[in-house]
């Protein structure tokens, strides 16, 4: 069994009722929330830390971000970077949102063949950097598709290239899809 610890703030904001409540500590087991209390019914020899003048509240989801586009122009900046520089700023700026209450973050993707996003969230896990839980997307999603290149042009808006792969919009959402290009 790990330590327990109360954490004793002023109000508690538990994102069911309408109000903040006051009165409220919260009992902490290791690193997981195990009961939200109240002041008189803390358990005897409970680690007890004094969060006056605070407000506490479950941890925010930011369900869109890209860690590792570092940069305004991210479509040349990445070209211009290793994967280590642009994990170690990814992982700046995860341990900022952190910072502001963002306990977890959806990664849409990050244009990196390296797998960056995927390596922080490894050390993240391990303990080695403190940071958000991450779930998403590594690489900008790229969806194979294995036949019908001609027929897929024409509701598509398919770009001309003379490059091996060729990059059209689903018309569904328009997402960009690169694809190989056909043998003529």
């Amino acid at each position: 069994m790990n330590k327990l610890t109360a954490l004793i703030p002023d109000r508690v904001i538990d994102g069911i009722s309408s109000t903040a409540d006051e009165n409220v500590a919260i009992i902490v087991n290791g690193n997981s929330i195990s009961a939200l209390v109240r002041h008189e019914d803390i358990p005897s020899g409970v680690e007890q830390i004094d969060l006056s003048g605070m407000t506490l509240m479950p941890g925010m989801i930011n369900c869109h971000e890209h860690p590792l586009m570092y940069s305004d122009d991210y479509q040349s900046a990445y070209l211009h970077a290793s994967s280590a520089y642009k994990a170690l700023k990814g992982l700046a700026s995860l341990q900022r949102l952190l910072l502001h209450g963002w306990t977890g973050v959806r990664v849409l993707g990050d244009i990196d063949v390296y797998y960056g996003n995927q390596d922080i969230r490894k050390v993240i896990e391990e303990g080695v950097f403190t940071g958000p839980r991450i779930t998403g997307a590594g690489q900008q999603s790229m969806r194979p598709i294995a036949r019908g290149y001609r027929s897929l042009s024409t509701h598509t808006g398919l770009k001309a290239s003379n490059r091996r792969y060729v990059q059209a919009s689903d018309p569904l959402n328009m997402e960009p899809i690169w694809m190989k290009k056909p043998y003529s």
